[in-house]
């Protein structure tokens, strides 16, 4: 695992106004190629069955990291983190994921899970659904990641044991020029809502889609315009740096 680092990405709550939650993300420092996003080395790490040692390991960093700023003083924000399909058949990952808190003195409640728009697929129904209603007994939130982009079904999603909605950036990306992106945004935070889901928009890169998102009553947003990815190993000195959390308008510079 030498040659993985992680970095984070930070979503901000619109009601609250304020940095609401950090996301780890996987980095693949690779010798020739320089440094990988997942999409380079996951769909390896799935076909080959590395994704279950590899999913245990970006999991337990993170807690463990999560942990330690906790104790240094930081604010308690949730830890959100990305799981396959392939933990999520396999039963032992709620036995991995209280591990995880227990060896790290995680709480659980500020754990946020976030599965793809897989996991609406027929067959992965009984096993998937029942291992997402064990961590949510456990107290972890659980996100689909990059909704509208797969197998979205109205009648599982309202069946599916989730909390929340990420909007894929490719929607994000037309608000302000694109009427379509307008409408289609527009229901899926009417839809979420309706749910009782969090609804939240990734990939916002500019103000007039933030103010979209933030007219329409969207929950929270993450994206390069308020903050972009950073070192897990900056946020502490970053906040320190800053004395706050709060919103300002220009988050970017001030976050």
């Amino acid at each position: 695992m030498k040659a993985l680092r992680s970095t984070i990405s930070r979503n901000f709550s619109l009601r609250e106004r304020q940095l609401s939650a950090v996301e780890a993300l996987l980095r693949w420092s690779h010798p020739q190629r320089g440094a990988l996003l997942p999409d380079a080395f996951i769909p390896v790490a799935e076909a080959s069955g590395l994704i279950i040692p590899l999913g245990a390991w970006v999991l337990e960093q993170a807690c463990r990291q999560a942990s330690e700023w906790q104790l240094a003083g930081l604010p308690d924000l949730t830890l959100a983190v990305n799981m396959s399909l392939s933990q999520c058949r396999r039963g032992e990952l709620v036995d991995a994921v209280e591990r995880s808190a227990d060896r790290c003195h995680f709480d659980l409640r500020r754990l946020e899970l976030e599965v793809t728009e897989q996991i609406f697929l027929p067959q992965e129904n009984t096993t998937c659904t029942e291992v997402l209603r064990r961590l949510r007994r456990l107290g972890v939130t659980v996100s689909i990641d990059d909704f509208g982009t797969g197998y979205s079904s109205f009648s599982r999603l309202r069946d599916l044991p989730i909390d929340k909605l990420k909007i894929d950036r490719s929607f994000v990306a037309g608000l302000g020029c694109d009427r379509e992106a307008e409408l289609i945004v527009r229901a899926m935070i009417v839809l979420g809502h309706s749910l009782g889901l969090q609804v939240v928009a990734e990939g916002v890169e500019n103000k007039s889609q933030l103010d979209f998102l933030e007219a329409e009553d969207c929950d929270g947003v993450q994206g390069l315009h308020l903050a972009p990815p950073m070192p897990a190993s900056e946020f502490p000195r970053l906040l320190t740096l800053q004395h706050t959390t709060a919103w300002t308008g220009r988050a970017r510079r001030t976050l």
